[in-house]
């Protein structure tokens, strides 16, 4: 250390001052060497006040010392700056910090705009990706179109292969298509028992459930307050249903056979009025005349009476279906809220129950609504063509897949 230093750090520490214990006056040295800037004497500062003795008492008031303790810090950099021959200025730990908080901003931003440029190109990949993917799906739905197909259509066109077949007219005779109506009239027969017997069972776990008497039974069993009763019909319920749509999966495929053997082999004219004579579903099938190809139509008094008919019909047909659903829910709930056999096998029942009607309402959607299958049909073509004529079959080929 040099000599000027070490003098200058004598000077310093000769000229530090103590506080003088508990007292909340600085000593003489202190008052002269900081408060000179400031003034001196008794009154000089907002938050002194003189006594008659000439003390200086203290008010208690956190923001004049924090601005006193402000002063006080400043005061002491400039004295050392002075002393030492250095110039501190005040601001200068401010600026450090803004510094420091720049530097690290710009590394932070840094590091963000590199993971945005791997998002942005990362998504810029993915969207490609699907691009692509897009673009190969629809160059397959052109070659492969997707058909929407009911079962009765797949059984028609089945039939209809089989038909125009060699064979095919001799085998579907008179005598095949009377086995088949003779098998719809048996599976008729059988359907009639079953939904009797379900709606038996459901009117009875309905009265057992609502009404107060405890003399309702079902085959001599008391049906409000013998064990495991309501589980064991519901179960019973459930199963019925299981075994009602598959009855109606044997019937429709019989009926769905023998209706396209008749418009196959009937003049087109004459088809609807056929039908009306084949076997159907409970004998409901109608016709409806067709006085339009003659050029008579209904008056507008007609077709209100008409759509009002069909209104009524089809709204009736709505309430029943949701009465009947409604009830079976309504049975399943009062059975989880009272169940008569122990609580887990009370549960399992009504599981078993809920599938069972899940599962037959999925078997009525597989038959009656259109789902969608894959044509690929072509690739049959281009089979056949390889087998029998390779020259067309490279023209085909070219012709469904190009280039690629």
């Amino acid at each position: 250390m040099s000599l000027s230093a070490q003098g200058a750090s004598a000077r310093l520490s000769s000229s530090t001052c103590t506080w003088g214990g508990a007292s909340p006056r600085p000593g003489p040295r202190c008052r002269d060497r900081y408060w000179a800037p400031y003034g001196r004497g008794g009154g000089s500062f907002p938050h002194q006040v003189a006594s008659r003795s000439g003390s200086v008492a203290k008010i208690e008031n956190p923001i004049w010392r924090r601005r006193r303790g402000e002063r006080h810090a400043q005061t002491r950099r400039l004295i050392v700056g002075r002393e030492l021959g250095i110039e501190l200025k005040p601001c200068q730990r401010i600026l450090e910090r803004l510094a420091l908080w720049i530097s690290t901003m710009r590394f932070v931003s840094g590091k963000v705009g590199g993971v945005l440029a791997a998002a942005q190109t990362m998504g810029a990949s993915l969207r490609n990706t699907l691009d692509r993917h897009r673009r190969t799906r629809r160059a397959e739905r052109r070659r492969f179109p997707i058909r929407w197909l009911t079962f009765k259509r797949r059984l028609h066109d089945d039939v209809e292969a089989a038909f125009n077949g060699p064979g095919g007219a001799a085998f579907f005779n008179e005598k095949y298509l009377g086995f088949l109506s003779s098998a719809v009239r048996q599976i008729e027969s059988w359907q009639i028992r079953v939904i009797t017997l379900q709606f038996a069972i459901i009117f009875f776990l309905l009265l057992g459930v609502v009404s107060s008497e405890n003399s309702i039974s079902l085959f001599g069993v008391s049906v409000k307050n013998a064990t495991g009763v309501k589980e064991i019909l519901i179960i019973v319920s459930a199963t019925l249903t299981l075994v009602s749509v598959a009855l109606v999966y044997a019937k429709e495929m019989r009926l769905q056979i023998i209706e396209t053997v008749t418009r196959l082999t009937v003049a087109p004219p004459l088809v609807d009025l056929a039908l009306v004579g084949e076997p159907s579903s409970f004998h409901s099938r109608f016709y409806a005349p067709k006085q339009y190809n003659r050029w008579i139509f209904p008056t507008l008094l007609s077709k209100l009476i008409r759509i009002t008919f069909g209104s009524l019909a089809a709204l009736m047909l709505m309430a029943l279906l949701a009465m009947g659903v409604g009830i079976q829910f309504y049975v399943l709930a009062q059975i989880y809220t009272h169940p008569t056999l122990p609580a887990h096998w009370s549960l399992v029942a009504i599981v078993y129950s809920v599938c069972g009607y899940l599962l037959g309402l999925l078997g009525l959607i597989v038959q009656n609504v259109p789902l969608g299958h894959v044509d690929n049909e072509v690739l049959l073509e281009l089979r056949a063509l390889e087998a029998s004529d390779p020259e067309a079959h490279r023209r085909r080929l070219l012709e469904v897949f190009g280039d690629e």
